[in-house]
């Protein structure tokens, strides 16, 4: 139990020290920005290519903040499949998480998410090889699934 409020270098209130102190998070961004600026003032093609990584994960952020917001679950699955086959760059999918964490990062149930592979299944758009092997085998059906 505490009896008492340390007070430290920066000042005699507590109060006032906190405010003045940078938080951790404050200072490692501000370093990462003065690396970044330090690097990029000497390597524009470095910095260019971060900023368009950076670019490039904003647009899947504010895309997925779409998908969870707005979409119907068969959309969703439809979406995560085709993003999965877009970064395999094949029609076979070996799927990097389970059933129930592709539930939870797309907001659906794990039954939910079930049907739905097995309603694609049914249509010819996936063949489920393994629980984590899945075949695409119509890219333009899930396309259509994803509308």
């Amino acid at each position: 139990m505490f009896t008492s409020i340390e007070t430290d270098k920066f000042s005699s209130h507590p109060a006032k020290s906190a405010l003045k102190r940078p938080k951790i998070a404050d200072q490692a961004g501000t370093m990462l920005s003065e690396t970044i600026g330090l690097m990029g003032a000497h390597q524009t093609k470095i910095a260019s290519d971060l900023w368009s990584i950076t670019a490039r994960e904003l647009d899947h952020v504010q895309n997925l903040m779409v998908m969870l917001g707005r979409k119907k679950a068969h959309e969703r699955v439809a979406a995560f499949l085709l993003e999965m086959a877009k970064r395999s760059n094949a029609s076979m999918i070996e799927l990097p998480m389970s059933r129930q964490d592709i539930a939870d990062y797309l907001g659906l149930t794990i039954e939910t998410v079930s049907r739905t592979f097995t309603y694609f299944d049914s249509k010819h758009a996936i063949e489920r090889q393994a629980s984590r092997r899945v075949v695409v085998c119509d890219k333009n059906l899930l396309a259509g699934l994803n509308a």
